[in-house]
């Protein structure tokens, strides 16, 4: 009886454990030719990728002042990059719901691990020019939880 105690525990407990997976993707018509590319390697090769579509992944920041892709959740570093969604009202996702780029969805998006595909410009880019380089047009987004 006891053993049938620990693994209805046991199960009760894998089964509320959440898998980390991909939450939403939003896309449109992304060319075949995006590179993936590192944050690191990004940060000390910047215009090896200058005007380049480019696919990354790191952690999103958002705040008044901030729309930022860090490669850890720490948000320190300076190898952050600027995120401009401006122009990304046509990224679908599967059930074709648009992405809204309203505060509510920047707000969700903040401390999440986020893959981007994009067009990426090198030199100081952002708010007061802090950071090294921005992604923009975006065609893809993936929110992982």
């Amino acid at each position: 009886m006891r053993y049938l105690r620990l693994s209805f525990l046991l199960f009760v407990f894998l089964y509320s454990c959440k898998t980390s997976g991909t939450e939403k993707i939003f896309a449109n018509d992304c060319r075949a030719t995006a590179i993936p590319c590192e944050l690191d390697r990004l940060y000390t090769h910047p215009y090896e990728y200058n005007n380049k579509e480019i696919e990354i992944q790191g952690y999103y920041k958002w705040d008044s002042e901030r729309s930022a892709l860090y490669p850890n959740n720490s948000f320190s570093g300076r190898n952050a990059i600027w995120v401009d969604f401006s122009g990304s009202d046509s990224l679908k996702n599967d059930k074709g719901d648009l992405f809204n780029d309203s505060v509510s969805n920047f707000k969700n998006m903040t401390g999440r691990k986020i893959r981007i595909t994009g067009l990426y410009k090198s030199g100081s880019s952002g708010h007061l020019g802090e950071y090294n380089g921005s992604i923009a047009e975006i065609c893809r987004l993936e929110i992982y939880y």
